[in-house]
């Protein structure tokens, strides 16, 4: 059992994985990446979960679940589906932009040095071992990212868009979430080098939605870059479950999963 921690809720543990998503369409390619979730120096994961990219499509879980969080870039949402219920839920892009507007500017009032930070986010960033090792450093917030560059660029496309939107969407979902705002940030730097990461160390000192203690998630990451016929066969599965599955709102569908 591992402790409880107001930034360790499953989804927002995928949430602080990934550093890339991208603004404009992008071809989609067949790809997979496996995340490991470690608190500090530990050993052992506190979460684990894939990635399926296929097309223009992002398929996510995580390991023991069973809920399905899909990116379909053609429609520009989310959709959750609950496999036990048979159920799915849309979140769109635009409600996720006017959501997330709402927390930057009621952050940026607030006397939070965590949330006024992240709705204004600067960071001295800095870059070692010949461009792959990325510091962004704020002495409330920092990030250290070693990269590597994909054999594809539009692996690296994709993987942006995506996690760029999976940030914000973390951020409704989830209230304890970090903003999105930093990642974005860190996300856009990193892109302009067509980069996706292999480590992600993130350290915030202490703060009051810390507890008062200096706080560090560690994401090992893991790309290859083509899925296997019986990973294929499970991106189909999931497409049949996106047509088949009953649509109901967020709110439904967040309430009976709460109630069972």
């Amino acid at each position: 059992m591992f402790p409880q921690h107001p930034f360790l809720a499953p989804r927002i543990l995928s949430g602080l994985l990934f550093l890339l998503g991208w603004p404009l369409a992008v071809q989609g390619v067949e790809f997979r990446v496996d995340t490991q979730i470690f608190l500090g120096d530990g050993d052992l994961p506190v979460s684990e979960n894939t990635t399926l990219f296929s097309e223009e499509d992002a398929f996510d879980s995580i390991a023991g679940g069973t809920e399905i969080t899909v990116f379909t870039a053609a429609e520009d949402c989310f959709v959750l589906l609950d496999l036990n219920r048979k159920l799915k839920t849309r979140i769109t892009t635009d409600q996720l932009l006017q959501y997330t507007a709402l927390l930057k500017e009621k952050a940026s009032k607030s006397k939070d040095p965590l949330l006024k930070f992240c709705a204004q986010p600067k960071f001295d960033v800095r870059r070692e071992d010949n461009g792959k090792n990325w510091q962004f450093y704020n002495q409330v917030l920092h990030y250290q990212i070693l990269t590597h560059t994909a054999k594809d660029e539009a692996v690296a496309e994709q993987y942006r868009r995506f996690c760029d939107w999976y940030a914000r969407l973390n951020a409704m979902l989830r209230p304890q979430a970090l903003l999105p705002f930093p990642r974005l940030v860190v996300n856009e730097r990193i892109a302009r080098e067509a980069a996706i990461p292999k480590t992600v160390r993130l350290q915030i000192s202490p703060q009051r939605r810390t507890e008062n203690q200096p706080f560090e998630i560690r994401s090992v990451h893991a790309l290859v870059e083509e899925l296997s016929p019986a990973e294929e066969r499970l991106v189909e599965q999931f497409r049949e479950h996106l047509a088949t599955f009953e649509e109901v709102p967020v709110t439904e569908y967040r309430a009976k999963g709460q109630a069972l």
